[in-house]
């Protein structure tokens, strides 16, 4: 379904214009020289116009008025060109509607000169009245006019004889053109009205109070005369005005008015008119400001300001400028040297500058002021500029060893702001003492590492740090400090964090590195708080990967002593550990761990040994300057070249070799050079125990001439097998052989002799005997039978 839209002008204040006086001019001539069709509700001096539009579907259409500059009647001047009633998409969307132009009230003979714009053209007029209530035009009855056939090519006159005493003419052209309206007199309400086209902020989105409480705003405007008579400076209202919005309905609050000091004829537009506003302000605030002109009371937007009273705005922030809250800790964690963190003291809005009177820290940390823009330390009271900062290190002194806390407290003068106090806490180690932190991306130098699941990075790391993190839930996988020694009372502290739900940690303490005593063991599930991981994660990152649980800190049950500490993890980090002093590391120290030496072998089966070589030295060991060797007795049944091995890197070495003799023997795995270690193992080696026949070949046929071609019984006859037809393992005991067939009751004396070798021949040559020399002969029977 379609609407049509009725869109009346109104001669009034609310449609941004006012009226200046009425007129009644006699006669009366209108040519539409001049005449601005830009709008759609456009209207010449003193009349009116009934808009009338179509809605084809949310699409809006109007009727096509043009003026034409040239081709008028008589002088060939403009007219007024007028397109089709009949408005929509051009096809099948359109409707008809009945827009007209309203003349002003006329008397007596009126006259307008037509001419059509196609074949189909016509004009209608009507009665219009006018709601001064309202300010509503209304399309009345025809009135009726006796219209002469038009032209597409001439001007022709429609008289319009007789109007009663003004009354108001509404002219509907259908692809017309129309000139030259003329009637014996007519009432003309010339039109006041001003529009301010353009505002620019000239004095920014910010805006400081002095020290008087004033800021001052400035904006460049510019103003139309869009109404039918001129303006001059000194006329009433010919004004502009600074409005600042209001929230909600409050009426908008006039902060500053100008007069306008340049003449304005009807259509003209001012070059910049400069606005210089001071307003007072007690309080800051975000603002919008309009501007107005005070003929209508139209107004144009101008823009939003942040205004700032004049008041010093204090802050601490980090040097990223991110505000910290009061009563936010500073941990400054635990370290062996003197740890600094940096703070921004802030000033930063409003002009007032800020008076710092006092500020303390806890005993074991010192701080100091420095304004960086000249370079100068300060000491308290000190200023802050306006819209300046001043650097605040603050330094947890390495010289006082220990745990120490307090607050950091910030005081500004009074009525300058409320003091600001950081909780802050943070431990120094005694340099000789063990303190982890991983922050060199590498483990400590002597510690070993199981496995390939260990790595030190911080990639992962909500908190950005370096941490050891496990990969692998199962199977769990230990890092081993170097030896230290906790004295009596003393503990072992460090920080660990889950890295799921699943993940688990356990501490163990050793003399030797192989006898192990469990100190803690930690998950997300464990039965006590002590022994379980914390559930706070950290905040603002989206990435997947990214383990998000915090730190917790632990004390495992160790007692006093001299021990290897180890930490078996299962996909979990450790951030940092303290406690103990670090034993001397020894340059070349390897440790045998992962021993698999079997304690029992069979004859002419395989031995399979392995171990795990690490280096926990504190040098690194080149390739080549160790080898493994496994030993039976003194012995060296097979040796290997290890690779290079970084302070804390392993390897794995594996040895595999025939067993050839039973009885019992002392097994070692040894790895000389540079530095040495070994493993040993007693093996008692069984005898091999028959297990079975092998058939060689398949049987397909049966042959007098095989095994033994007999030849009146005088013939030699030779069998070679190969290896890959044999199919035995290397050291296999070969105890009989058995060719099957039979005999007749004659005798047939045998005799059989087994010869073997090794050899690369592909194949045996079968056209003559094989040649026995450099043979071993393993067997001989002169009778078989």
């Amino acid at each position: 379904m379609r609407k049509f839209t009725l869109l009346f002008t109104m001669l009034a204040l609310s449609m941004g214009f006012s009226m200046a006086r009425a007129d009644v001019v006699s006669p009366y001539t209108y040519n539409f020289e001049g005449l601005s069709t830009s709008s759609t509700d456009f209207a010449p001096a003193g009349w009116g116009h009934v808009v009338e539009g179509y809605d084809g579907y949310g699409d809006f259409y109007y009727v096509d008025y043009r003026l034409k500059e040239s081709g008028g009647y008589g002088d060939n001047g403009a007219y007024l060109y007028i397109g089709s009633q009949t408005i929509g998409d051009g096809s099948w969307d359109q409707g008809t509607v009945a827009d007209m132009l309203v003349t002003p009230p006329i008397t007596g003979d009126a006259s307008i000169y037509v001419k059509k714009n196609k074949s189909s053209g016509t004009i209608t007029f009507y009665t219009c009245s006018y709601n001064a209530s309202t300010k509503k035009y209304t399309k009345g009855s025809k009135y009726d006019v006796t219209v002469p056939e038009l032209s597409e090519t001439e001007w022709t006159k429609v008289d319009i004889p007789g109007v009663a005493a003004d009354t108001r003419i509404g002219i509907c052209g259908d692809d017309v053109s129309i000139d030259e309206f003329a009637a014996a007199s007519a009432v003309i309400e010339l039109r006041k009205k001003l529009n301010v086209s353009l505002v620019k902020l000239m004095s920014g989105a910010t805006a400081d109070a002095d020290a008087d409480g004033n800021i001052t705003l400035k904006m460049n405007v510019k103003v139309k005369n869009n109404g039918d008579v001129a303006f001059n400076p000194g006329d009433e209202n010919y004004s502009l005005s600074i409005m600042r919005k209001n929230t909600g309905s409050a009426a908008d609050t006039e902060v500053y008015t100008q007069p306008i000091a340049v003449a304005l004829q009807p259509g003209e537009t001012s070059d910049f008119i400069e606005l210089n506003a001071v307003i007072p302000v007690t309080e800051s605030a975000r603002s919008r400001f309009d501007v107005r002109e005070n003929i209508t009371g139209s107004s144009s937007y101008g823009g939003w300001v942040d205004i700032y009273a004049y008041k010093p705005d204090f802050s601490v922030t980090t040097t990223s400028f991110d505000v910290i809250s009061n009563g936010t800790l500073q941990d400054f964690g635990i370290s062996q040297s003197s740890v600094d963190k940096e703070y921004n003291i802030r000033n930063t809005k409003g002009a007032a500058p800020l008076t710092i009177n006092s500020i303390t820290v806890p005993e074991g940390f010192t701080y100091s002021i420095k304004d960086e823009d000249v370079a100068e330390t300060l000491t308290t009271p000190f200023v802050v500029r306006a819209h300046e900062k001043l650097l605040l290190t603050v330094t947890m002194d390495a010289s006082v060893l220990g745990s120490r806390s307090g607050d950091i407290v910030v005081t500004p003068a009074d009525g300058q702001g409320t003091a600001i106090t950081l909780p802050v806490s943070g431990t120094i180690v005694d340099p000789s003492k063990l303190y982890v932190t991983f922050a060199d991306g590498k483990f400590p130098a002597g510690t070993y590492v199981e496995g390939n699941s260990w790595t030190v990075d911080k990639y992962t790391n909500g908190d950005g740090n370096y941490s050891a993190v496990n990969s692998s839930i199962t199977p769990m996988t230990k890092f081993v400090l170097p030896k230290i020694h906790l004295g009596e009372g003393e503990t072992l502290t460090f920080t660990a964090a889950k890295r799921s739900d699943n993940s688990k940690l356990n501490v163990y303490y050793s003399a030797d590195r192989v006898n192990w005593t469990l100190a803690q063991a930690i998950s997300a599930d464990a039965s006590a708080d002590a022994d379980k991981f914390a559930t706070d994660k950290y905040s603002g990152s989206s990435y997947t990967y990214i383990d998000i649980f915090k730190y917790k800190s632990f004390t495992p049950a160790i007692p006093a002593g001299d021990w290897y500490v180890a930490f078996e993890a299962g996909y979990s980090r450790v951030g940092s550990i303290v406690g103990g002093t670090v034993l001397a590391i020894p340059e070349h120290e390897l440790l045998v761990s992962n021993v698999v030496m079997p304690e029992d072998g069979v004859v002419n089966h395989a031995y399979a040994a392995s171990v795990t070589i690490a280096n926990v030295g504190s040098a690194d060991i080149a390739e080549g300057e160790l080898t493994a060797k496994l030993y039976f007795g003194e012995t060296a049944m097979q040796t290997q070249a290890l690779p290079a091995l970084a302070s804390g890197a392993s390897t794995s070495v594996s040895f595999n070799v025939p067993l050839r003799e039973a009885g019992t023997f002392v097994t070692k795995i040894a790895v000389e050079g540079t530095v040495t270690a070994e493993a040993t193992a007693n093996i008692v080696v069984a005898q091999e125990t028959p297990s079975g026949s092998k058939q060689v070949g398949t049987v397909t046929a049966t042959n007098t001439n095989v095994p033994a071609h007999l030849t009146y019984r005088n013939s030699d006859s030779e069998i070679i097998y190969t290896q890959d037809v044999i199919g035995l393992a290397e050291g296999t005991a070969i105890k009989g052989l058995t060719f099957k067939g039979y005999k007749s009751s004659k005798e047939l004396p045998l005799s059989l002799e087994v010869w073997m070798e090794n050899t690369t021949d592909a194949a045996p040559d079968a056209s003559a005997p094989h040649s026995t020399e450099g043979m071993t002969k393993v067997y001989s029977n002169p009778n078989i039978v």
